[in-house]
């Protein structure tokens, strides 16, 4: 997982001209790359998923990058990154993409990429469509673009990704209303990558059947199982919770409004408490570090909860 947005960024100035094209720019601090190229080129899993925030592929209109805000505007900062790829012969290389809103399956182009083979593509790209943010008509800009092989601006949805040996399908569904709570859903499409190909590939259906679809776990059922009826207000608040992943501890930071008892749960997802710190605070912000060393690797509800109040943050072990 990068943090493309602050660690190491520097300011946005367009897509094109001498600056944008510096060797000097960057997207990411040099500590951060070491660390993603290290990973890269050392693990042993057979796929490689980089979780990122903004679109990697390079999009452009009538011949001219577009949106400063993404790799475009640090080409390279990308072109680094697809040389390091295509040099050490890293395959099934994923990039996981959200923030624009709208919905991509994008193939990863160096300069000789076809379009029917998918030759000359250094990985593949998924990007999740909003919740509820607008989107655009990205459809006429896929159009000039060979290497977008999906989009769709306007629909909001969610992503099943199905990570197996052979291939990586990812299933976009979209929901028929943001404005009420509703569990009526639809496929949108579906795109897959084979191993050791590094380009996309049309799927004819998508993964899970629609009768399973009801097996897979709303993250809004997890929550309410583990609030219950406590309320949730700005008395206490999480401002940040680290790492997350986290191996042997995290760090909570939180701000408290009233003095008095606090509780410190972690919660797993069926809701069963697994641990319980209780203490007495006075007002004010709050840095505590709890260990996870002898937690399972999984997902968790972190808890924390004042006189009348409670603040909620996900947590996921990983060792």
């Amino acid at each position: 997982m990068l943090d493309t947005r602050l660690e190491g960024r520097e300011q946005q100035i367009g897509t094109t001209g001498s600056g944008v094209n510096s060797t000097t720019r960057k997207m990411i601090s040099d500590t951060q790359k070491t660390w993603m190229n290290d990973k890269l080129l050392n693990t042993t899993s057979k796929w490689k998923f980089l979780v990122q925030q903004v679109m990697m592929a390079p999009i452009k209109v009538f011949g001219v990058p577009v949106n400063e805000d993404q790799w475009n505007g640090y080409p390279v900062e990308r072109n680094n990154l697809s040389n390091f790829i295509v040099n050490n012969n890293i395959n099934n290389f994923v990039v996981l993409t959200g923030d624009i809103h709208t919905s991509w399956a994008n193939d990863l182009p160096k300069s000789n990429y076809s379009s029917s083979t998918g030759t000359g593509s250094w990985g593949v790209e998924f990007v999740t469509p909003s919740v509820t943010s607008p989107g655009g008509a990205v459809e006429l800009i896929a159009l000039g673009n060979s290497f977008v092989k999906y989009s769709e601006g306007s629909k909001k949805g969610f992503i099943i990704l199905d990570v197996t040996s052979p291939k990586v399908q990812a299933d976009w569904y979209y929901v028929s209303t943001i404005n009420t709570s509703s569990a009526t859903h639809q496929i949108g499409a579906s795109w897959y990558v084979l191993d050791s190909e590094n380009h996309l590939r049309q799927a004819t259906s998508p993964i899970l059947a629609s009768s399973a679809m009801t097996n897979v776990i709303q993250p809004e059922i997890c929550f309410s199982q583990v609030l219950s009826t406590n309320h949730i207000s700005e008395d206490i608040k999480i401002l940040s919770l680290y790492p997350n992943p986290s191996d042997s501890f995290f760090t909570i930071h939180y701000n408290l409004n009233q003095s008095g008892t606090v509780h410190l749960k972690i919660i797993d997802l069926t809701g069963k408490e697994i641990k319980n710190f209780t203490t007495s605070k006075h007002s004010g912000i709050w840095t505590e570090r709890y260990p996870t060393d002898d937690l399972p690797n999984g997902n968790y509800i972190v808890t924390i909860t004042s006189e009348n109040s409670t603040t909620t943050q996900k947590l996921i072990i990983q060792h």
